[in-house]
């Protein structure tokens, strides 16, 4: 079983065709990166890939479950970097993170659990219950890390996770995408840069103009590419 198979997946805004007749599949366990210029449709791409939204044409399957089916178990299987809003900068990480839990129906004494695990892997155990908004940019994008995997999700989706982040922030979270790879976790991510994309994944989607221009190994890319891009 895939992990995802996308077959001729679209979407429009207005006139303007954000992803076109994508087609894919990603295999359990396997880290995905999508890079592009801005507007080549990589956000759009993973929030249909992840089933956060529903493909204008086109189907997605997530483990063998059609996203538009009713029984689509999202909350067990998905784990997303939650919008900035969702995170209140007056209350502690520790009051996010229990939140993040509860919306995604996690047990109580597993909230707990995990939640003293992903704080010590992040690195926020001993600023826990400060309030956020005492932390910085790459403090809060880690609490968000955690707040998005906290259901222990088979799936995780990370847009830009170390996009404007100091050097620290960026290794750890690195070692953070590692560690989940290790838990045999399917991460799609996004980046503007292929030499990260190298460090961290095993395939890499270049999408252009919302068509997939290449899907392959990063080093069978960077051959193909013998220049490093940065894509802005």
């Amino acid at each position: 079983m895939h992990a995802i198979e996308a077959d001729g997946v679209s979407q429009k805004f207005g006139r303007r065709k954000a992803v076109d007749n994508l087609s894919l599949t990603i295999h359990p366990g396997e880290v995905v990166g999508f890079i592009g210029l801005n507007g080549a449709g990589k956000t759009t791409t993973l929030r249909m890939l992840s089933g956060y939204m529903h493909p204008d044409s086109g189907s997605v399957q997530i483990f063998g479950c059609d996203t538009r089916a009713r029984e689509f178990p999202a909350y067990t299987t998905v784990g997303m970097l939650p919008d900035d809003g969702e995170i209140r900068v007056t209350e502690t990480a520790w009051e996010n993170l229990m939140r993040a839990a509860e919306h995604s129906y996690v047990p109580k004494r597993d909230a707990l659990r995990r939640g003293r695990e992903l704080l010590l892997l992040l690195g926020l155990s001993d600023r826990a219950d400060e309030p956020v908004r005492e932390f910085s940019k790459g403090m809060k994008q880690r609490l968000a890390i955690a707040m998005g995997v906290i259901n222990y999700p088979l799936l995780l989706v990370l847009d830009e996770p170390t996009s404007g982040l100091d050097v620290e922030s960026v290794l750890l979270i690195r070692d953070v995408v590692r560690e989940f790879k290790r838990r045999s976790v399917t991460i799609l991510l996004t980046t503007h840069a292929l030499e990260e994309a190298e460090t961290l994944c095993d395939r890499v989607a270049i999408l252009h103009e919302g068509r997939l221009a290449a899907f392959d190994t990063p080093v069978s890319l960077r051959e193909r590419v013998p220049y490093e891009p940065v894509l802005k």
